[in-house]
């Protein structure tokens, strides 16, 4: 029985390198790149610390509401609060007053960041 020798190609010495460096390649660019990679990590701790900032300064705006609304309580009623808001929704000041706004809105909260802005230009 003959057996016969083939010399290996080019092609064929080199195909399995070929292949294991593009599958090689495809895992890195996935784990650099992809939903679950090294950017995509980033981008989320970068998302992550602005939405705690915003959530520590909507829990400080929230206290501070909710000491003014203490102030306002019907067991306590702080005479100054009352005098505050009534004259803010009311529009109206005593004649011998002299009434200077801080802001171009009437009425203005002054924990209100929209009426700070306006006051600041």
């Amino acid at each position: 029985m003959a057996t016969r020798h083939r010399r290996p190609t080019i092609l064929s010495r080199l195909l399995p390198p070929v292949l294991m460096i593009a599958l090689i390649g495809y895992f890195v660019w996935h784990g650099l790149h992809g939903d679950y990679g090294v950017f995509a990590r980033v981008r989320l701790e970068q998302e992550i610390a602005r939405l705690s900032i915003e959530r520590d300064r909507i829990v400080a705006r929230r206290k501070a509401l909710e000491a003014r609304v203490s102030l306002l309580d019907s067991d306590a009623i702080d005479a100054d609060m009352l005098d505050e808001r009534a004259r803010a929704n009311l529009n109206l000041a005593h004649p011998d007053e002299i009434v200077v706004f801080t802001s171009p809105r009437l009425g203005a909260d002054p924990g209100d960041d929209a009426g700070r802005a306006l006051a600041q230009k």
